[in-house]
């Protein structure tokens, strides 16, 4: 399918970039075809914000909580737009916590079906042929998206 023919390619393009640049997306360590399906294997993510926001922290986060989710989303979706890819759906259930120990203070870009390549190879921005498919109108995603015509790009992946 073309999103996981997406996810692949995020994650190929993430292994090709120093590991400073890629240290908030998951890794893959194989993929393959079977007679039956495509797979893809990453590293091992914990829970999404939105799971523990309303499992285990009654719906509040601290402020401190908030400070760390803020700056970690931003440093992920950096990341991820270094590698000329946008998110498109900038929500809690975006981001997951790593695994164990310091993995867990640890945030990793969780929502792969929203990821769109903004670039190609040359730099060159790229015009998408599907339209938005996100949640529009909720407020995590990009005001320009709502309009379901323009591109994301990734200051509108930060100001959602």
């Amino acid at each position: 399918s073309s999103s996981f023919q997406t996810e692949v390619a995020m994650l190929l393009m993430a292994e090709q970039v120093h590991p400073s640049m890629r240290s908030y997306l998951l890794t893959m360590t194989d993929r393959g075809t079977t007679k039956d399906f495509s797979y893809v294997i990453v590293n091992r993510p914990g829970p999404s914000l939105e799971y523990i926001y309303r499992q285990h922290c009654a719906g509040e986060f601290s402020t401190w909580t908030l400070h760390h989710i803020a700056v970690q989303s931003i440093m992920a979706l950096r990341d991820l737009h270094h590698i000329g890819f946008v998110l498109r759906d900038v929500s809690l259930q975006s981001f997951c916590i790593g695994y164990g120990g310091m993995g867990e203070e640890h945030l990793f870009i969780n929502q792969t079906l929203a990821i769109r390549p903004y670039i190609d190879s040359d730099g060159v921005f790229l015009r998408t042929v599907s339209k938005y498919t996100g949640r529009p109108f909720s407020p995590y995603c990009a005001s320009r998206a709502r309009l379901r015509n323009e591109n994301v790009l990734p200051q509108q992946d930060v100001e959602a």
